[in-house]
This record gives C-alpha cells, structure tokens and sequence, in this order.
C-alpha cells in the first residue's frame, strides 16, 4: 500500500507480503512515482543498482553499475537518480543518462515547485538548476 500527498509525493508505504515483488538484489534504496508508476532502486554489492517499474509487477529497466542510487524525485516529467558516486542521472519513461557529476554522494533531491536541488555529501554543496540541464555549484 503507497500513500502519495496532493503533489503525488510518496509519503509512506507498506509493504503487503502477499503482493511484494520479489526482487533479485538485497536492498531496496529508493522510491520515487513517476507517471503510472512506482519506480523502485535496489541494490547488490556484485551488479550495482537495478531500476525497477512497479505496477503490481516489477520489470527491469537498467541497471547502473558501479553505483547506488540513495534518492529519487520526479520533476518536469523526468526521474532524477542521485547515486553514491556522485552522479545524478535522468530517466525520462525511455531513456537513462547522467546529466550532473559530483565529487561526493548525491544524497538528498527535494523541488520547491521552481528549482531541483541537491545535497551533495562532501562539503555541503547544493547544486541547484531550472531545466534540469544548467547545473551550477551553490557552496554555503
């Protein structure tokens, strides 16, 4: 069971045994919906991350080797994925790419309607963009 706000933000889930998907990789890292779906990022030490779709069925997206996703936030009809390595990647339904490369973690996207912000983990730098394509480094 998923419980979303009015923006459509996951707010909090349980998880019903009898309808969980069964997932190869260990841990589950993060959460995010994104249009008719709940997208889910799980994780194993030996493949990296695997994005799943879940609509009562998980199915495989890609993988990201080398990399843990520890959030997601859909924004402007895009997924953005901050990984452990510093990357941010997008997703937009088909397509996967890294549109920002940090020096440390990306652990934290949030949207305050107008800019996508992320924390990055070494230094405390927000990198902040309008279209999802500009990034500039903001240090505070």
């Amino acid at each position: 069971m998923f419980a979303f706000d009015t923006k459509g933000n996951l707010v909090e889930y349980k998880v019903l045994v009898k309808r969980a998907a069964t997932l190869p990789e260990p841990e589950l890292t993060a959460l995010e919906k994104f249009g008719n779906f709940l997208y889910v990022a799980s994780y194993d030490d030996s493949t990296g991350a695997v994005i799943y779709s879940y609509d009562g069925r998980a199915k495989k997206l890609f993988s990201i080797a080398g990399g843990k996703v520890l959030t997601m936030l859909a924004y402007n009809d895009v997924l953005y994925m901050g990984l452990n390595n510093g990357r941010i990647m997008s997703y937009d339904g088909s397509v996967a790419s890294t549109v920002y490369v940090a020096t440390s973690a990306i652990t934290r996207l949030r949207t305050d309607g107008a800019v996508l912000y992320a924390t990055v983990q070494g230094g405390g730098e927000f990198l902040t963009t309008v279209d999802g394509v500009a990034w500039k480094i903001n240090l505070f």
